[in-house]
Order: structure tokens, then C-alpha cells, then sequence
């Protein structure tokens, strides 16, 4: 099942302080504009949406962009997936949102023009996304990690909509579709709640970017660089920058 290409859209209170926060980690904005409230950004395979006082529900979201809504939705019917909200459709075009066993929104959206309600910044919608590499010191591969309270189920809901596992651990798992990836921990992240990964980047180049840019470690980077180190964006969401050798990222 092809559910669109992938964006983790962010709740954010100010956005241009926390663009800000992302462009000095190299992000660079696709699309929109801090006028209308929301931005795309991105840095290598990482693809951010910043929404100030649009996300219903305000929390983080996954969402997926111009898939076949009327196949996906038929197929989610068929294994038994419950919706949250639609499927619905109007003049702007088609959408609905799911919830997982952990309450994390899932909104697939199909839209012929982005923007539609900001002259300024319409566009007809494409089919496959914009890319920006990013600019400035790799931060390594991105995958989104959820807290979930019980794997299994948290497994056998996204094996509903397609996902495949990568790899599989007493308490965690990796699985992707598409360009998502998604890794699911039970009880063994910290802090506990969604966190964006990167992966197996140099972390000893990294910090020193972060440091000479002056910003704040929530976590300051191990005494062996091993492990890695967090930050905070204004809003409080999670960045884990994380090299080891005992866990591997998947490969897609």
C-alpha cells in the first residue's frame, strides 16, 4: 500500500523562532511562509511541516501527501482499520485521519492546489514532493521514533497500512513504507514521547556545529561520542543525534 510521500508535521507556538532554530541545523525551507503559519523545511531525508494553529489535534503528526485516497481508504476498510476522521472529500480536495493504538495522528490528504487558501502561496500540488538537501555539517539518516505502550499492537496496526519490518527487538522495532521510517520503542525511550532520530552521523562534527551556533543541549554529548546527544526545539519537541554500533538504522 502507497500511502504518499512522507512529512513530520510539527505543533509549533512561534513559528519563526522555531524555523530559526531548524535553519541553523541546516534546514532549508521548500514551501509556505511564517505569514501564513506554515513552512515546509528539509535537511537530507528528513521533510518537516511547522504549523502554527493549524494541527487538529495539536500534537505532532504523520502525514502523507497525494496518495490514491480512494484505494488506501477501500483497503484500510477492508483489513478492519477504524477511522478517526472521513474519508471526506470537497472542492480542495480528499483526505482522512487515522489514530494508532498510541493516539498519534495519521492524516493522508490528497490536494489538486497547496495553499488554496493563501493567493499568495498557491500552487497546483504535485504529485511527488519538493527536495532540499540542507545545507551545513550531515546530521545522519532520519527516522521518527514513537513511544508506544504495546509493540505488538502498535506492529499489527502498521502492518495494516503497509509497513514492513526492518528489524525487531526484545523492545523495539523498525519497520518503513515508502520513504517513512518508523522506529517503535516500548519503554526504552527517553524522554518518552516522539523523537526525531538521526542516525550514524559524525557526532564529535556535529556538536561542534551545534555549540558554534549557540545552541542549547538538552543532553550534552557522552564522554566516548558514542551515543550521541539531544537538543530541544522551542516547542519541545525531541532531536536525538545518535552513532552506535549495537543498533543499526534500516536500510529501504
Amino acid at each position: 500500500m502507497e500511502l504518499g510521500y512522507f512529512e513530520t508535521s510539527l505543533n509549533v507556538q512561534d513559528i519563526a523562532a522555531t524555523m530559526g532554530f531548524y535553519q541553523k541545523l541546516g534546514f532549508e525551507q521548500l514551501d509556505g511562509g511564517v505569514d501564513i503559519r506554515n513552512v515546509s523545511l528539509q535537511k537530507g531525508g528528513c521533510r518537516l511541516g511547522l504549523f502554527q494553529g493549524y494541527l487538529d489535534p495539536a500534537r505532532t503528526q504523520l502525514i502523507f501527501w497525494q496518495g490514491d485516497i480512494d484505494a488506501i481508504a477501500g483497503e484500510l476498510k477492508a483489513r478492519g482499520v477504524a477511522f478517526f476522521r472521513g474519508p471526506n472529500q470537497d472542492e480542495h480536495g480528499k483526505a482522512f485521519m487515522l489514530l494508532d493504538p498510541d493516539d498519534n495522528p495519521i492524516y493522508v490528504l490528497n490536494l489538486p492546489v497547496f495553499h488554496f487558501n493563501d493567493p499568495a502561496y498557491a500552487r497546483p500540488a504535485e504529485a511527488t514532493p519538493r527536495t532540499a538537501k540542507g545545507t551545513g555539517t550531515r546530521l545522519g539518516r532520519f527516522i521518527l521514533g514513537l513511544a508506544v505502550r504495546d509493540l505488538e499492537a502498535s506492529l499489527a496496526f502498521y502492518a495494516k497500512l503497509g509497513f514492513q519490518l526492518y528489524s525487531r527487538q526484545e523492545r523495539v522495532a523498525t519497520i518503513y513504507n515508502g520513504d517513512c521510517t518508523l522506529s517503535l520503542y516500548q519503554g526504552i525511550i527517553e524522554p518518552d514521547r516522539t523523537q526525531l532520530l538521526f542516525w550514524q552521523g559524525d557526532i564529535a562534527e556535529i556538536a561542534a556545529d551545534v555549540r558554534a551556533k549557540g545552541l542549547p543541549f538538552f543532553r550534552e554529548p557522552s564522554s566516548d561520542d558514542g551515543e550521541g546527544f539531544l537538543l530541544k526545539d522551542p516547542d519541545g519537541h525531541t532531536l536525538h543525534v545518535i552513532n552506535v554500533v549495537r543498533l543499526r538504522p534500516p536500510v529501504t
